[in-house]
């Protein structure tokens, strides 16, 4: 094991950036890498992808060390929506196979919520709640629920439904329907879609959650889990 040392100096010197399986290879032979798969069994490196870098344990990437890095990339600008290949070309690319699990991370702790536009799926930072949500506050997101779930039926079990249609159907003020959608949001039970202005009802138009820089408004609704009903 007198390899292991010098390894563990390597890995530790290239921080989070890591080391190929190439570079031990080249600089220790095929000792250095059975040495390697010992650290790695031992818990003193990490491999955690087939044919991506070998850390040290203590800068080992995973999902909460991406996470951390979107929030600093969100808090740069947090008025703007940013594409998931945007935040791939601004990682790392030793940190990218991480990203889906970070931004499920982030949207399940409310820190971030996804809008779509056609195939594209845009992120924009949430700005923390004043306070949780209460339980009294849970009731309105339970009603908007089944009103989405009556909508779907009627539409055939198409998921994406017009707010203006959730707007007709509760009857509630508007700025109760959009503090709602947005309170489940934050739980990451929702996203919204936009569409374009060019050919936008008028009632569609009313009912619009509106973002700021984006001249396209939030249009349609769907649910991604259910909340709690009990």
């Amino acid at each position: 094991m007198e390899l292991a040392p010098k390894i563990m100096e390597q890995l530790l010197e290239s921080r989070e950036r890591g080391v190929t399986l190439a570079d031990v290879r080249e600089q220790h032979g095929a000792e250095g890498e059975k040495v390697l798969a010992e650290l790695v069994e031992a818990g003193q490196a990490s491999w955690p992808r087939v044919r991506g870098p070998i850390h040290a344990t203590a800068f080992a990437p995973d999902a909460s060390v991406v996470a951390e890095r979107l929030r600093e990339l969100f808090l740069q600008d947090p008025e703007r929506l940013r594409s998931e290949s945007w935040l791939t070309r601004a990682l790392p690319a030793a940190l990218r196979a991480w990203l889906p699990e970070a931004l499920k991370l982030m949207r399940g702790a409310g820190e971030i919520g996804a809008y779509h536009y056609g195939n594209r799926r845009l992120y924009a930072w949430l700005p923390p709640a004043a306070k949780p949500v209460e339980p009294e506050e849970t009731q309105p997101i339970i009603e908007l629920y089944h009103v989405y779930q009556q909508q779907v039926a009627e539409q055939g079990g198409f998921r994406d439904v017009p707010l203006a249609d959730l707007h007709r159907a509760l009857r509630w003020p508007l700025t109760k329907l959009h503090e709602t959608v947005h309170h489940a949001m934050k739980q990451g039970w929702v996203t919204l879609r936009r569409a374009s202005t060019a050919t936008l009802p008028p009632d569609w138009s009313e009912a619009a959650i509106r973002l700021p820089g984006e001249a396209e408004p939030m249009v349609k609704l769907e649910w991604l889990s259910p909340p709690p009903l009990d």
